[in-house]
């Protein structure tokens, strides 16, 4: 068995962690049982069992089991076993997890053994020991080979044998090694010392060189890993996302209405818009909310039965302003655009239902938050439906996005006085009513905005029309207040400039009454379907003073075209003022016909076959108001 570590370094819920083993062969992907397991939501480019890594002949190689998206070495995608050299990654799909595969270091050589010492000369045969007598030495020769050396210089004679000189007979050994084999003894030991020299200074050089090049690669500025690809981010979200549906018991069946999209936030808890979230206060008999997570193929969808919600103040509060203050816009003949402020909302979910929660997303930090401004890339995954063939909501499948983020500002559309007033986000990417409470992620799949409204072209017959691809919602940092229970504290001040930024755009938008009288006959219209052949029609308006809790007929009979339709826009120049109105015709003297309020103003419709209207209009008492300026304008809609 072999011991190696498998070392996991980006792109995956084991990044950071690394493994030892001592088996040969090593089984990775995301079904039970693999050797390294990785999670079955967050990993989803990993296949079920989808790579190996076996030890051969000690060295480590990688093969492919066949996943859907491939393993690849260095980059490369490979199609067949491949040996790994040390510092080779490998990664599982593309933009998935990225692992290396670390061998123990090897053993350290043993301290070489020291040189054998020169053997004794061997003992030569008995009677060459018979000394000689002595004679006079001869003179020292001169540097190099005498005469008598060539032969046993050219045999390489390096052993420590006595060397015998030529010449008479009975020639005595000398007793130790000549000089020749000494000066080649020195000659190696040196050689193999400058050797050792030049070896510890080339470690030292190469020792030198790395710690040079890690302070100057430190030291110059590069860029840092990149974002994963889109279809990384999207998977990744994907798997937390559900659908919110009204499920209603009927004679022993269940059927199911989607309301809009939700996602796994933290702990027994999902995030979403308040609109969405307040259907739980409106439920009736039979009815129960929950949430159906998006169910890929060979999955089984695990509801979540919501047994609570929470919304933020600041979305009733928004409400409620908007009904003391009407903002109105002449610019465009239309109610000023603006979304519900602080459309955000919890769902709790069932204690016995929690465990079966998809992963939590996580949250972009303030700093992330600060960071997205126009062009910022963004995901969104949810479930648009409106409009969009019906899909399958036993197994449902939510429908990712990308866009852009095109710029941050306050509920008015517009840039707020202060940062503080920047809550909302405007998207440029295609979506349906259904995709409500939709998170809204970075590049790195960090919740920073929920989706909570769409541009429309109204109401046509047949549901809301997206235009231009536009979207709006929340920043996630209001979501936050719900968690850190800040949100009541931080509303008190916030609702303040809300009302004084409506009391300006009222008074702004109330200057001519006309514009308002076609939006609401257009209005009216399109919810009875009637058919426009031409502009409609409008009396000049008229106008009255009326004290608090006084009421007076407007106008005198206004002559009318039978089997035609008419409203009346009826207009306070106070937004605090409450008015009630009524219109008879001469056949039904003092009987009120259809009346509809749209916040502080008033439209009615007629009967087709009135010849003569008239008007009577009353302001609510209040102590609070002084007189009060009232218009109003009659508008003959066509067939």
């Amino acid at each position: 068995m072999t011991n190696f570590t498998i070392r996991h370094l980006r792109n995956s819920t084991l990044s950071g962690t690394e493994a030892a083993f001592t088996k040969d062969n090593v089984l990775l992907g995301r079904r039970e049982g693999a050797d390294v397991l990785f999670d079955a939501h967050r990993d989803p480019l990993v296949s079920g069992a989808h790579a190996e890594v076996r030890i051969v002949s000690g060295r480590p190689v990688v093969q492919d089991l066949g996943s859907s998206n491939g393993t690849f070495v260095n980059g490369t995608r490979i199609t067949a076993a491949t040996p790994l050299n040390p510092g080779d990654t490998v990664t599982l799909g593309a933009g998935g997890p990225e692992f290396a595969v670390v061998l123990p270091p090897a053993p350290a050589p043993a301290t070489p053994a020291a040189p054998p010492a020169p053997p004794s000369p061997p003992a030569a045969p008995e009677v060459a020991r018979t000394i000689a007598a002595p004679r006079r030495a001869p003179a020292p020769a001169k540097p190099g080979l005498t005469p008598a050396e060539p032969a046993a210089a050219a045999q390489g004679d390096s052993s420590l044998a006595p060397v015998a000189r030529a010449g008479g007979t009975g020639a005595s050994p000398t007793k130790g090694p000549g000089m020749n084999t000494i000066m080649r003894i020195v000659g190696q030991a040196t050689a193999r010392e400058r050797k050792r020299t030049i070896v510890i200074a080339s470690c030292i050089t190469l020792v030198l060189v790395t710690v040079v090049s890690i302070f100057v690669y430190n030291s110059v500025p590069r860029a840092k890993d990149g974002p994963p690809p889109g279809e990384v981010v999207l998977g990744r979200i994907l798997p937390s996302v559900y659908v919110v549906m009204i499920r209603t018991e009927t004679g022993g069946a269940a059927s199911y209405s989607p309301q809009g999209t939700a996602w796994s936030l933290r702990k027994g808890e999902l995030g979403t818009n308040a609109h969405v979230a307040e259907i739980f206060n409106e439920l009736g008999a039979g009815e129960t909310l929950i949430a159906r997570p998006h169910t890929p193929s060979g999955k089984e969808p695990a509801d979540l039965r919501i047994a609570g919600v929470t919304l933020h103040p600041g979305y009733t509060r928004h409400l409620e302003l908007i009904r003391e203050v009407l903002p109105f816009s002449t610019a465009d003949s239309a109610f000023l655009d603006t979304i519900r402020a602080c459309d955000v909302g919890l769902l709790h979910i069932e204690p016995a239902d929690q465990d079966k929660q998809a992963p939590v997303l996580t949250l972009a930090t303030d700093e992330e938050i600060a960071r997205v401004s126009s062009g910022s890339r963004l995901y969104s995954a949810g479930f648009p439906s409106e409009n969009i063939t019906q899909q399958s909501w036993d197994r449902p499948t939510a429908t990712g996005v990308s866009g852009i983020v095109s710029k941050k500002t306050d509920v008015f559309l517009g840039s707020g006085a202060s940062e503080a007033d920047n809550l909302t986000y405007t998207y440029q990417f295609e979506t349906a009513g259904g995709g409500s409470g939709s998170p809204v992620v970075n590049e790195y799949g960090k919740v920073f905005g929920l989706l909570s409204a769409i541009n429309n072209a109204g109401f046509m017959g047949r549901g809301r029309v997206a235009v231009g691809g536009t979207s709006y919602g929340p920043r996630v940092d209001v979501l936050r207040e719900l968690l850190d229970k800040t949100a009541d504290e931080r509303q008190t001040a916030r609702t303040e400039r809300w009302r004084a930024r409506l009391k300006t755009l009222y008074e702004q938008g109330i200057t001519n009454p006309v514009p308002l009288a076609r939006y609401l006959a257009r209005f009216i219209a399109d919810r009875e379907q009637w058919t426009m052949r031409s502009s409609p029609l409008f009396a000049d308006p008229a106008y009255t003073t009326l004290k608090p809790g006084e009421a007076a007929w407007l106008s005198d009979w206004w002559e009318v075209n039978a089997e035609s339709h008419w409203a009346a826009c009826v207009i306070a120049y106070d937004y605090r003022a409450r008015i009630t109105a009524s219109v008879i015709d001469d056949a039904q003297l003092d009987v009120p016909l259809q009346s509809e309020v749209y916040f502080a103003h008033i439209g009615l419709t007629t009967p087709a076959n009135a010849v003569r209207l008239r008007l009577r209009v009353q302001v609510d008492a209040n102590p609070d108001l002084g007189p009060v300026k009232v218009a109003v304008v009659l508008v003959q809609i066509k067939e």
